[in-house]
């Protein structure tokens, strides 16, 4: 499990640091919800201002609401991401 857990990560993280534009360092959860239904993705699955601040930290700027869903959703926090 922690295998495939590795994996999509790194796959997420090549995809979105090669080719996805819209910067998280500098801008809130609520502003990279570019519609009604992301911002309800990111209240029901906890995307937080704290929670993109704390990924932006570590270096991963670039992600956008998809991925900030999927990290939630996974369990992929600044923590873990730290570990790896």
């Amino acid at each position: 499990m922690k295998v495939c857990s590795y994996a999509f990560i790194a796959a997420v993280l090549f995809i979105s640091s090669s080719v996805l534009t819209p910067f998280v360092s500098a801008q809130t959860a609520e502003s990279l919800a570019k519609n009604r239904s992301e911002r309800q993705s990111f209240r029901i699955h906890g995307v937080t201002d704290s929670f993109v601040r704390s990924i932006a930290d570590l270096g991963y700027d670039n992600l956008d609401a998809d991925d900030l869903i999927s990290f939630r959703i996974h369990g992929v926090d600044a923590d873990f991401l730290s570990e790896i």
